[in-house]
């Protein structure tokens, strides 16, 4: 590994945001930031061996500090939808903001995304970032505890490991929101990319995309993504829920049986990225809509410019009684780890 790096990137209410970047001898090299505990960059070579970076990125720090497509964000405490902004709890109901269609999204606005975190361990291969978060911020009961490990690795491979304690019982079900795009150029959207997804269904989803609580295990575009079929043909389905959603916004059960969660490929520049994780789900967004930010080198939003894999419990699971458990019990502690494993073909 090459020594770490750690640099300054802006500033939150007088606070300076660091960025520290973890390269190895190779040339991988990953970047994160203390805002939002943020991935910025993630550089893989294609078959010629030109590392480029292929994660979606804003052109400037102010850009992150609205960001709206949670680019390369922590997702928390809960990721995705939760219906209606309610949920119970021990015999209580909990309201939380509703800032997406009458539901709550991403923990709304004092979500992981937009909080300051303080590096507490940093080394040439590592580092873990630490978030206190104060009891009922965002109307989560308990008082949280967050660590979220990034780990880069000789190999190219990355790591992204949660931590998270808490003073009492609460929700929790963190993510990452990295935006994929194997072009190593952002004037290039996915639809040129292969998707393989080891599911065995998804959760369909009603017309304000949450899930109705059935688990769809026939649609043809999910036997598709079982096969590792182009995104451009997927975008073209016209099955209702591709049509409603214009594109990929769904959580798939991943396959117990399999190792791999899923794999992206771009058949252009020979790479792929292979994802392994311990959740028992994914959600893939293929950024259906954008906002009018510049993107990283000056370019302008395209459609679908990258393909975000949020690997999680099934959303919307507080309601949802047999989409799994994101209640953290008091003395429990939750745990999670997702890789990424680069390769060229």
């Amino acid at each position: 590994m090459k020594p770490f790096r750690k640099a300054v990137i802006g500033e939150i209410n007088g606070e300076p945001v660091d960025v520290y970047t973890l390269e190895t001898k190779k040339g991988h090299r990953l970047s994160v930031m203390s805002y939002g505990a943020t991935v910025l960059e993630y550089t893989m070579p294609d078959r010629n061996g030109v590392f480029e970076n292929v994660v979606v990125r804003y052109d400037t720090f102010e850009e992150y500090i609205d960001n709206a497509m949670k680019l390369g964000a922590a997702i928390g405490p809960v990721a995705g939808r939760i219906a209606n902004g309610e949920f119970k709890l021990n015999g209580m109901v909990y309201h939380l903001p509703k800032n997406n269609n009458g539901n709550h999204l991403h923990g709304g606005s004092t979500g992981f995304d937009s909080a300051m975190f303080k590096a507490v361990q940093v080394c040439d291969d590592e580092v873990v970032f630490y978030l206190h978060r104060q009891r009922n911020t965002g109307g989560y009961p308990g008082e949280l505890r967050t660590w979220i490990h990034y780990r880069i690795f000789e190999d190219g491979q990355w790591r992204i490991r949660y931590v998270v304690k808490t003073d009492t019982d609460t929700l929790v079900n963190p993510t990452n929101h990295s935006y994929f795009n194997l072009n190593g150029r952002l004037d290039i959207g996915v639809s040129n990319h292969h998707l393989t997804v080891n599911a065995t269904g998804y959760t369909e989803l009603n017309d304000v995309q949450i899930p109705t609580g059935k688990i769809d295990r026939d649609a043809d575009f999910l036997k598709a993504l079982q096969k590792g079929e182009n995104l451009s043909v997927i975008f073209k389905s016209e099955h209702p829920q591709i049509q409603a959603a214009g594109g990929l916004d769904h959580a798939f059960v991943l396959n117990p049986l399999e190792r791999v969660a899923g794999i992206i490929s771009c058949e252009q520049t020979g790479r792929q990225l292979i994802i392994e994780t311990t959740s028992p789900a994914m959600v893939v967004y293929t950024a259906n809509g954008y906002d009018d930010k510049t993107f990283f080198g000056g370019k302008k939003p395209v459609e679908h410019v990258g393909i975000a894999i949020e690997t999680q419990i099934l959303p919307d699971a507080i309601n949802q009684k047999s989409f799994g458990d994101t209640i953290l019990r008091l003395g429990h502690t939750f745990e999670s780890e997702t890789t990424y494993t680069p390769c060229v073909y």
